[in-house]
């Protein structure tokens, strides 16, 4: 990896804004160059103790891993390891106030089989990762090595805080399951093994102490499996009936003050997910410490020093987080109070909370980061995400909810063209209609640079949370499973159905757009509804479902969530896009990475190939840097929205 890591040392003014520029109004709309670019700051995390900061930032072609000092309000740059064709860093965490892990991916080092009409055809997939080491204070330390290679693989167990030179680290050969390793994180190549690895175990989780206490995997068959050790005891508990059932759901996520019990997210009594006190020793529900009946948890904040519970976060339209610190909620509130009218998220604060980095964002704002200093209650800000896209150039974001023909209550979001102020204003406009990923994901309130890029255009958008999606609860995601093509579709349908009736959408001007299982969904409107469609544009969707479930365990999630290839094969036929080819009769335009390893490539490649066969209106556009994202490389970003700006004027016209 030779030249992936070089030295800055320039400072930059941490308020300062790198580009300024005034509003243009109702100008033209940005560049593909402008949409294209990166955000500045990808991904940002404080040390524990605030005195560096890790960040993700915007260096097109590609990101750049820095970290920074803060002194005297200045950020001073120590590191920077930009990414290029090859290498891109996956995520980030401070394991020590001075010592950063990075895990660092690789691309195109492999490849996967897809067979197809009898033969295997091979395709590039994505490739692997390592883990490095960034210590902050190698220099000042003498001797220490600032940046190196700890494994070519591995997951963190624990930052054990009380001892400043090691970490937990779990590391396996193969797919064999991992032990557990005590790992010198100062330069020093010392691994000593803290635990032996467990058959069908591939996760653990140590407490505090730095005792391995949890463990969790899955067997051959998909049956799920836990193992919990209270703390006096020598052998592990098997309590793998919490799990066994994938509605009744439970999951550990850290150890609580007592040494005895944990905090646990399940919906053993509840619809959405909440938040338990559990105690190891009794085997029981202690008490339910937190919950939302109409959304599901999405993350719990805990005090890894002390087991405090700190907060929880649950996403409704916008990310709310409830505080159990009453103090810190109300210096929140004091800062939102400043950024009226926009959503003002926590993304990382330190260890004893005394420093935290916030947020502040809205649908029509990319956003910008701020340090905050909490003795000092002073707020720095950092450069804007995207200074050339301001507010007036960007369109407005409208929450509604539709029937769908069932009279089920569907969330939706309406992103209009800059200029158009309200839904009453809103006219028989050209529109995009954007189902998302997952299916178990969803949409919110957010800025997103997809949606704006067709507002820009002057297109409406229209996303909608069908059946199937997840944090609304059990029984919302649960009407889902196995509908592909099926009620999931038609619940996109009854949505574009009502865009149309209150004459919000023009229904001569209407296509559907989406990514991975959005993208999927866009092809079925194309098969099944291609009356409600001048055209349709798939990135990464899924043609075959027979291909994606194959190999695939009866329990496992995937045949849970798509269907069973034995049982069901007729449904997974006449849902499957490249089985349906020839009843594609609008214009369709495939985008896919080649180097995609969630939805391989063959998946449009056989898709376009049979719809050519049968003479259907199709395009295909292959991004050679791209896996199931199209954020790692600049020019293929640039494709992208090219790509679709050209196809979607040819398809509605021009907008403005």
């Amino acid at each position: 990896m030779s030249g992936f890591v070089r030295r800055v040392r320039l400072a930059f003014a941490a308020g300062a804004v790198l580009i300024g520029l005034s509003s243009a109004g109702l100008a033209a709309p940005p560049s593909i160059e402008t949409i294209s670019k990166s955000p500045f700051i990808l991904d940002i995390h404080a040390s524990p103790n605030g005195s560096y900061f890790a960040a993700k930032v915007e260096k097109d072609p590609y990101a750049a891993f820095s970290v920074f000092e803060l002194r005297d309000g200045e950020l001073y740059p120590l590191i920077q390891a930009q990414e290029n064709e090859e290498f891109f860093i996956e995520w980030m965490r401070w394991v020590k106030d001075d010592v950063l892990l990075v895990r660092v991916g690789r691309l195109g080092g492999r490849q996967v089989s897809v067979r197809v009409d009898g033969e295997y055809r091979r395709y590039p997939s994505a490739y692997g990762s390592a883990l490095y080491v960034f210590n902050a204070g190698a220099e000042s330390a003498g001797g220490q090595k600032p940046f190196w290679r700890l494994a070519d693989r591995g997951g963190l167990v624990s930052v054990l805080p009380e001892d400043p030179d090691h970490i937990l680290l779990q590391h396996s050969r193969g797919d064999s399951p991992p032990h557990v390793y005590r790992v010198n994180v100062r330069g020093e190549r010392k691994w000593e093994r803290a635990h032996r690895s467990v058959r069908n175990i591939y996760a653990w989780r140590a407490d505090r102490n730095g005792e391995v206490r949890i463990g969790y995997g899955n067997k051959s068959n998909g049956d799920r499996v836990l193992l919990v050790k209270d703390d006096r005891a020598k052998e592990f508990r098997d309590l793998s009936r919490l799990v066994a059932d994938v509605d009744k759901r439970f999951r550990p996520v850290a150890f609580a003050e007592k040494t005895n019990q944990i905090y646990a997210l399940s919906n053993h009594e509840t619809d959405t997910q909440a938040l338990y006190l559990y105690d190891i020793e009794t085997e029981s529900f202690v008490e339910q410490l937190y919950h939302n009946p109409d959304f599901d948890i999405s993350e719990v904040f805990v005090n890894s020093l002390t087991g405090a519970l700190q907060a929880v976060r649950f996403e409704a339209d916008e990310t709310n987080t409830v505080w159990f610190d009453d103090g810190f909620e109300r210096e929140l509130g004091r800062v939102k109070q400043q950024f009226a009218g926009r959503s003002v998220g926590i993304v990382s604060f330190s260890e004893n909370a005394s420093y935290a980095i916030f947020r502040v964002s809205a649908p029509n704002y990319p956003g910008r980061y701020y340090f905050y200093d909490r003795s000092a209650r002073h707020l720095i800000a950092l450069p804007e995400q995207h200074p050339r896209l301001t507010p007036e150039r960007l369109g407005g974001q409208f929450s509604r909810n539709y029937a769908a023909r069932d009279g089920s209550a569907i969330p939706a979001f309406i992103t209009l063209p800059p200029g158009v102020g309200s839904l009453e204003a809103a006219k028989n406009l050209p529109f995009i209609i954007m189902p998302h990923g997952g299916p178990a994901a969803r949409d919110f309130a957010r800025f997103d640079m997809w949606v704006q890029f067709y507002a820009t255009l002057g297109y409406g958008v229209f996303q909608m949370n069908f059946r199937g999606s997840s944090g609304y609860g059990l029984s919302f995601e649960r009407a889902g499973r196995q509908q592909w093509g099926e009620l999931m579709q038609d619940d996109i349908t009854d949505g574009v159905k009502w865009l149309i009736e209150n004459e919000i959408a023009d229904p001569d001007r209407v296509a559907i757009v989406g990514a991975s299982y959005g993208g999927y969904a866009a092809l079925m409107g194309a098969v099944k509804t291609p009356e409600l469609y001048q055209c349709a544009i798939s990135f990464a969707g899924v043609s075959d479902l027979v291909e994606l479930i194959k190999g695939a365990s009866r329990r496992s999630f995937v045949v849970r969530m798509v269907g069973d290839r034995f049982s069901q094969s007729g449904y997974l036929l006449e849902n499957s896009p490249a089985n349906r080819a020839r009843d594609m009769t609008i214009p369709v335009l495939l985008l896919h990475g080649r180097l995609d390893p969630i939805v391989p490539y063959y998946h449009s490649e056989e898709l376009y190939k049979r719809m050519r066969f049968h003479k259907r209106p199709v395009e295909f556009v292959t991004m050679p840097q791209s896996g199931h994202s199209f954020y790692h490389d600049y020019e293929d970003r640039v494709t992208f929205f090219t790509a679709q700006r050209d196809y979607i004027r040819e398809c509605l016209g021009e907008a403005h």
